[in-house]
């Protein structure tokens, strides 16, 4: 069994680096419990954050939430959203944000264009 020193320094140094949101989420909490750690939830709320990738904390940040479960499911979505937005681009990359909303790439029109033009016949 681990000491209440021990627990309190894996706490103070934890990271989430590769694990999920919820697996990170999930081992705060454990560790809070294994350390008998009771404090109120905008500290627990700042000690998570404090371990967060950096990646989505700049959009999740200025959103609000009351609980470190409404936090993790902002930050699931704020990914799930960039993480779309990026396979888009590298779908169509010369493509336009009102293209990739509905219209149809420069690029195909323009190809289109040329079979159309190909496929008439010569008038002579």
């Amino acid at each position: 069994m681990e000491g209440c020193v021990e627990l309190m320094d894996k706490l103070h140094q934890l990271q989430q680096k590769d694990t999920t949101i919820e697996k990170y989420q999930k081992k705060i909490e454990l560790l809070l419990m294994k350390a008998g750690i009771r404090e109120e939830l905008r500290i627990t709320i700042a000690r998570f954050q404090s371990g967060l990738r950096y990646e989505f904390w700049d959009r999740v940040e200025l959103l609000p939430y009351n609980d470190m479960n409404d936090l993790v499911h902002m930050w699931i979505r704020v990914k799930q959203q960039l993480m779309r937005k990026t396979s888009s681009t590298k779908e169509y990359p010369n493509m336009s944000s009102s293209q990739k909303e509905g219209g149809i790439p420069l690029q195909i029109k323009k190809t289109t264009r040329k079979k159309k033009e190909k496929e008439k016949p010569l008038e002579k």
